[in-house]
């Protein structure tokens, strides 16, 4: 009997000694495991490198590592251990990365989320929000002094789809192709008068159109259409007998991109032109409308160019009107009459062979945009000009002119507010004729 109780004790002490080198509580509250001192939290762990190190807790009900905590020379991994060993959160050097235990340290992000496997999860990052003004996601480059890219998306196809959004569910209503092709319903300019300053009426429009070439075209292959998914990205092979939760996992409903409609997609971007024009020649007429994008190529603004074919086709209608009033004028001389008078102040110029100055009636009048006053000059006219006064004989402006024989005076709507306005031609210092003309808005 005395034997056993002195075994008793030894086992006791042994036990002790055991859990004292193990488990420390210290005087403070707290507890160190493996480490006789904790500096670095209430509860410190001493590990070492491997798989089987470190914290775990056991499910029992599925009998397996429900998460576990492990480390190595270089990193610490997080993962719920025997269902998918091989994916978690691993932390290295500051940065996060949510992926397979492979690609830690394989990109260059402070925080890296790599989904290589969509058996339960289709997205590698899901950020939804429901509060009032809130944001699913904020992105910002701070700096102010230093250029950089806030928000940077890369996909290896011209077909796949680098951004991409949706109202409600199962369908896209922008999105933006790996080629940057965007396509969207609608799209609106900022365009209201308050924010713009050194506002002119476009001058020549149709001297510009004429010397821009449409062309059709097609871009040069970019090798990277050409890589396919698989070959960046390998998925993880998952064995289905590892999953013994068997569990189903609630799925964002994200509309389906149908490969028969992308092929489609990926044939017409391959067989059908593009029509516009080349940026290089749209710079050496308006440059206005040309910009160089970040890779130093040249871009061309488009919707800028509406504005000069606008004003294009409202010169072009004066002048059609211009020859419809001679059309006119020209079938009724070509008529018999009974008399003929010579009245060149109420006739279309007919020809350059007049010795005198003639000013007609501008044609629209009324008008609200432009309109068009025809004159002659002979050649022996040194000075020339057309004032325009308003009803109470004030002068408002004075147009120059130095072509001689027949031409035209091309008025804005906008150079002046609505009403009824004097015209007068002046050569050599005397008033050859003065007209009125009306302005409506």
């Amino acid at each position: 009997m005395k034997t056993n109780k002195i075994t008793c004790i030894e086992i006791f002490i042994f036990i002790s000694v055991t859990l004292s080198a193990q488990l420390k509580v210290l005087n403070n509250g707290k507890i160190g495991l493996r480490s006789t001192t904790s500096n670095y939290g209430d509860i410190q762990i001493n590990i070492g490198d491997g798989d089987n190190v470190g914290l775990c807790i056991f499910k029992t009900n599925w009998n397996e590592p429900a998460l576990k905590i492990a480390s190595d020379e270089w990193y610490t991994f997080l993962t719920d251990a025997k269902s998918t060993p091989q994916r978690g959160i691993g932390f290295m050097y500051g940065a996060v990365c949510v992926s397979e235990k492979d690609y830690i340290g394989e990109y260059g992000g402070a925080l890296n989320i790599v989904q290589t496997n969509s058996n339960y999860y289709p997205m590698g990052l899901c950020v939804t929000t429901q509060s009032t003004d809130g944001l699913g996601i904020y992105s910002q480059h701070s700096s102010s002094t230093v250029n950089g890219t806030s928000i940077y998306s890369r996909v290896f196809r011209g077909t796949s789809l680098a951004f991409a959004s949706g109202l409600g569910y199962s369908n896209y209503n922008f999105y933006v192709k790996g080629d940057g092709t965007a396509y969207t319903n609608g799209i609106l300019i900022t365009s209201d008068s308050t924010l713009k300053t050194n506002i002119r009426t476009i001058e020549n429009p149709m001297q510009k159109i004429m010397k821009m070439r449409g062309v059709s075209y097609k871009y040069k292959d970019i090798s990277e259409n050409l890589i396919n998914n698989e070959e960046v990205i390998t998925n993880y092979p998952v064995d289905e007998k590892r999953d013994s939760k068997n569990r189903e996992t609630t799925k964002i409903d994200i509309p389906k991109l149908e490969q028969s409609t992308l092929k489609q997609i990926a044939d017409e971007d391959a067989n059908l032109e593009h029509i516009g024009f080349l940026a290089q020649e749209i710079e050496k007429i308006i440059p206005d409308v040309v910009r160089t994008t970040v890779n130093g190529t040249k871009a061309i603004a488009y919707t800028d160019l509406i504005a000069i074919l606008v004003e294009g086709m409202k010169e072009q209608q004066l002048t059609i009107e211009s020859l419809n009033e001679r059309i006119s004028f020209l079938e009724k001389e070509s008529q018999p009459q009974k008399s003929k008078v010579n009245a060149p102040n109420n006739t279309m110029i007919e020809a350059n062979t007049l010795t005198y100055p003639v000013l007609e009636q501008n044609i629209p009048n009324p008008f609200n945009v432009s309109t068009a006053i025809s004159y002659y000059l002979p050649s022996t006219i040194t000075t020339a000009a057309i004032y325009i006064y308003d009803m109470n004989g004030a002068q408002l402006k004075c147009y120059p002119i130095t072509e001689k024989g027949k031409s035209r005076l091309i008025i804005r709507g906008s150079e002046f507010p609505a009403g009824m306005y004097l015209y007068a031609l002046i050569t050599d210092g005397k008033v050859i004729d003065t007209k009125r003309m009306i302005l409506t808005k």
